[in-house]
């Protein structure tokens, strides 16, 4: 057990990884061999952890951590890892209370609390973007509120199952947590202010009418009359 106690305390693991401590055995071959390379006997022994875990993604009632997929959009199970915490939780909902990852306390129910059976990814992620960007004034720099928000979403976008299948981020599910979480909800640019039609005054003068000429007439000159020169 001793030999295993560096493993149970790492933050996050693979599918193969947890499955081998599940049943007591060291994961460090698969570093060298690949699940496929190890004894059949192991495998089997693991399977049904492996895929207990793998279903659970499929059906959303697991999120990992981390999602990978390879170059055909399919999910890759040796890169895609999943956070401790979050599988003991797993497992406590499961009836699986002890296992080799130890106890598992629940703390409030939130709809935050990963992988309980209330866990609502889109509502946690908004949370936890808000939370973020709210306390700290270096994200929000240069930025408005949803630009913030959806910054930091892009950024946790795998920690929260905001992704597409080839690994991307889901622009879509970002853009509407985002305006979800968003405080301003006024939104659009700032008023252009109005500029007035009359010309403004030069410094020292002020505005007066505008007086027209009076129009030009004709003189007529008589005969007796001198025209001046």
């Amino acid at each position: 057990m001793a030999t295993l106690d560096h493993w149970i305390k790492a933050e996050a693991l693979n599918v193969f990884q947890i499955a081998l401590l599940l049943e007591g055995i060291d994961p460090a071959p698969l570093e060298r061999l690949g699940y496929q390379g190890l004894p059949q006997e192991l495998q089997d022994r693991t399977t049904v952890h492996v895929v207990g875990i793998k279903n659970a993604v499929r059906t959303e009632d697991l999120w990992p951590r981390i999602a990978a997929f390879d170059e055909l959009g399919d999910r890759d199970w040796v890169l895609t890892l999943f956070d401790i915490t979050s599988i003991k939780s797993w497992f406590w909902i499961r009836g699986m209370k002890q296992t080799v990852f130890g106890p598992y306390s629940p703390t409030k129910k939130s709809p935050s609390q990963q992988f309980s059976k209330f866990y609502a990814p889109k509502l946690a992620a908004g949370n936890a973007a808000w939370e973020a960007v709210v306390s700290d004034s270096a994200l929000r720099r240069g930025k408005s509120p949803k630009q913030a928000l959806e910054t930091w979403l892009t950024e946790h976008a795998a920690e929260y199952g905001l992704v597409n299948k080839d690994g991307s981020p889901n622009k879509t599910g970002i853009e509407e947590i985002a305006k979800v979480a968003n405080w301003n909800q006024k939104g659009g640019a700032p008023a252009t202010p109005t500029v007035s039609a009359q010309p403004s005054p030069a410094f020292g003068q002020t505005t007066g009418k505008v007086v027209e000429n009076a129009p030009l007439t004709a003189i007529t000159w008589g005969e007796e009359d001198e025209i001046p020169f």
